[in-house]
């Protein structure tokens, strides 16, 4: 209980002064930061500010009585919207159950602002020899931003309105005035503004980057500056090739490539694309040996190249009758060096009979062996765009001339739209 007890002031006039022996009014902490070991001189803005004082009684005698009282002031002009004050432990009505009671004068936040502690028991009782603990707690603040860079103090100062600063024993015989270990100061910081960009950490979208206009394209939460895909929202902003480009946006994602350079524009950036001069998004590679099929000159890799003649197509003079240089590999996608063709037909033995059910047209060689409009995409794109080869080079020779060229294609136009079977061959 809080109560004004001016009174208190008739029963300690009594008393015979004494010196300090052994009796201590310390600062403990501040918010909780120990100022012994840990320690700190800073307090920050935009919060309370609480001040832990310790009281210490090392006589052997019981203190039955006492005033005290401390003052929050700033050297430098800072002020504050409200000054608070409280016990802490057993120091207040429960060692004291005379009274115990808590004064303010000129709580306005500037200036000083003074708190006083006082109780007495009328009962043997009080501060017992020995005791020590944090019982007092003045509270202040929350001190403005604008108030970055001065000071605030806590110092002692006499019990208002009595103005006395005593202890006394239960004989009241003796006084004391306890020792005080301040004046302490601290310096006041505004929230930490680590890039120095007007915007504190807590509310910067790039704290260690300068943005003061926040910027935030994507609207991920992390400022353009500092966001490693700026147009991309990612807000774990992952990079796990750390090369500085978030995966979201990386053309590629497990291969370090800051520079991002694609040639071809086919979303695969040229350090992880196997042809990055030849536009291949499906990255196909027949032989798994890290070159893709469009660009790898011998897709099967037996030393037969894939445009032998060097004519510039593919398949259009394979090579028959034990022939194996200057003509085009006769199975593009299997290993067959010696270029076996017992039938002279153009496909040689080892991708021979690919085809999969009576009549030729699975361009696109799908397991449901149905001429349909994929195969014709797939037949314009090898033919117009530089699209994949023929998986089984028999489904894309629809009329079976040994070639595959714009005739296929008119002969799957027929199938799928006028119905003619007659450019349509069977399968061999």
């Amino acid at each position: 209980m809080k109560y004004q007890f001016t009174w208190l002031l008739v029963l300690l006039c009594v008393l015979y002064a004494a010196d300090a022996q052994g009796q201590s009014i310390s600062l403990d902490s501040v918010n909780s930061s120990a100022l012994h070991g840990t320690s700190t001189d800073t307090v920050v803005t935009q919060e309370l500010i609480t001040f832990f004082i310790r009281v210490t009684n090392s006589t052997d005698e019981e203190i039955a009585a006492l005033t005290n009282g401390f003052r929050v002031y700033s050297p430098d002009g800072a002020s504050w919207t409200t000054t608070t004050a409280d016990t802490i432990g057993a120091i207040g009505v429960g060692l004291f159950p005379g009274g115990f009671f808590i004064n303010y004068a000129g709580i306005d936040g500037s200036g000083a602002d003074t708190v006083g502690f006082g109780g007495f028991t009328i009962n043997p009782g009080g501060l017992p020899p020995g005791f020590t603990d944090v019982a007092y707690a003045v509270t202040i603040g929350p001190i403005a931003d604008e108030y970055d860079g001065t000071h605030v103090c806590l110092d002692s100062s006499f019990y208002p309105p009595t103005n006395i600063w005593l202890w006394s024993t239960y004989a009241g015989v003796t006084a004391y005035y306890p020792s005080w270990d301040g004046p302490h100061c601290f310096y006041v910081q505004g929230p930490p503004d680590a890039d120095d960009d007007g915007v504190t950490d807590s509310l910067d979208n790039c704290p260690l980057t300068p943005n003061p206009d926040q910027t935030d394209v994507d609207n991920d939460g992390s400022g353009d500056v500092c966001d490693n895909c700026p147009q991309t929202p990612n807000a774990n902003q992952a990079d796990q090739d750390s090369d500085g480009v978030g995966n979201a946006c990386d053309n590629c994602p497990a291969t370090p490539n800051p520079d991002q350079l694609n040639d071809d524009s086919d979303g695969l950036g040229n350090a992880c694309d196997n042809c990055p001069g030849v536009y291949n998004p499906d990255q196909e590679d027949n032989e798994g040996d890290g070159l893709g099929d469009l660009c790898d000159p011998d897709d099967d890799n037996d030393g037969i190249l894939d445009d032998g003649d060097g004519s510039g197509t593919i398949g259009d003079n394979p090579c028959t009758g034990g022939q194996s240089s200057d003509c085009d590999d006769n199975c593009q996608f299997d290993y067959n060096p010696a270029q076996e063709d017992d039938d002279a037909n153009g496909v040689g033995n080892e991708c021979e009979g690919c085809c999969m059910g009576e009549l030729r047209g699975n361009a696109d060689y799908d397991p449901d062996d149905k001429i349909n409009i994929q195969d014709l995409s797939f037949t314009v794109r090898w033919l117009f765009l530089g699209g994949p080869s023929h998986p089984c080079f028999e489904e894309g020779d629809v009329d079976g001339d040994g070639q595959i060229n714009v005739l296929d294609m008119v002969g799957i136009v027929n199938y799928l739209f006028a119905g003619y079977l007659d450019q349509i061959q069977p399968c061999p």
